[in-house]
């Protein structure tokens, strides 16, 4: 169950508690991990119970996803140098990477099921897309 979420508060003050609400609303069940991370007006979340939700933060971007990739091996390799993300976000980072590189479209090149909020501090814009 996918539980990704993302939000912009114009009050970055409220910013971290509305974003900590509809998190934990995502959480189905008891066992489910609730992270997020917010940057100046936007923050994004996940409430996870599988190794595929994670969450990322570089100083651009903040990525939350459910990212099941049939075909990250290649996706990789589009990737100059890839750092190691901290804890087990290496799909979110490498989503990260890929929107650095190829914009939106990278989107294009993703095989299997997915769903990606993704906030773009310099560019001031949140984008959202799912597989289906």
């Amino acid at each position: 169950m996918s539980g990704v979420c993302a939000i912009w508060h114009e009050n970055p003050e409220q910013l971290a508690g509305t974003l900590a609400g509809v998190a934990g609303g995502l959480a189905l069940v008891p066992a489910a991990q609730v992270q997020q991370r917010v940057d100046s007006n936007a923050g994004v979340g996940v409430a996870s119970r599988f190794p595929t939700q994670q969450i990322y933060q570089s100083p651009r971007l903040l990525v939350a996803c459910d990212a099941d990739l049939l075909n990250e091996d290649e996706l990789r390799g589009f990737l100059e140098r890839e750092e190691e993300p901290p804890g087990n976000a290496r799909t979110a980072a490498l989503l990260a990477g890929l929107y650095e590189r190829f914009d939106y479209g990278f989107v294009e090149k993703l095989r299997g099921g997915f769903s990606v909020v993704l906030w773009d501090q310099r560019e001031r814009k949140m984008f959202a897309a799912v597989s289906i």
